[in-house]
């Protein structure tokens, strides 16, 4: 008989503490989600950031020659280069790209948002344009074209826009700014 109470009083023993741990457990989640205990906030840390690996992060991305123009021909070439226009009119935009291959791949996203005299965003790009290509050069360059339409209620003043260029592959983004008036 005494083996049996020594497992019953084990058992119990072990009954207690658990129902002890689960009530202490228990009100500190109550009192976390209540915030009597205040719990620091930290950034969330993506678990699989590859930003470690060294040849992710090498590489070239720039946008050179970026012109605003008041149409684009067929060849893609810029007709009347202005720093000016009017409310209503279509402005065309005009640059290249210039990208380092990863892996004989280069992907590439485009758009562009266009802020106010008073720099509030008034455009953004529907959707970021993607170029997609293979190569068996290091570098490419590449020939984005894009416009947007002044819109009626846009007052004079200058504006500025900013033209984005992702590179997924290489983890690099550059955003160039280029300022213009509206008459």
């Amino acid at each position: 008989m005494d083996v049996l109470n020594k497992k019953g009083v084990s058992s119990v023993e072990f009954l207690v503490v658990s129902i002890i741990i689960l009530i202490s457990a228990l009100s500190i989640f109550l009192l976390t989600s209540l915030g009597i205990i205040p719990v620091k906030d930290y950034e969330q840390v993506d678990v699989l950031n590859l930003e470690f690996l060294p040849y992710v992060n090498d590489g070239t991305l720039a946008i050179h020659d970026l012109q605003l123009c008041e149409s684009i021909d067929f060849d893609k070439s810029c007709i009347i280069e202005r720093n000016t226009f009017y409310v209503g009119e279509t402005v065309s935009l005009r640059f290249v790209a210039e990208t380092s291959a990863l892996d004989g791949q280069v992907f590439l996203l485009e758009n562009y948002r266009l802020r106010g005299p008073d720099g509030v965003v008034l455009l953004t790009g529907e959707n970021e344009f993607p170029f997609e290509s293979e190569t068996s050069d290091d570098e490419q360059f590449v020939l984005f074209t894009d416009f947007f339409v002044l819109r009626d209620d846009f007052f004079t003043g200058e504006y500025t826009l900013e033209v984005v260029l992702k590179n997924p592959y290489l983890s690099k983004e550059i955003t160039v700014l280029r300022r213009f008036d509206v008459g």
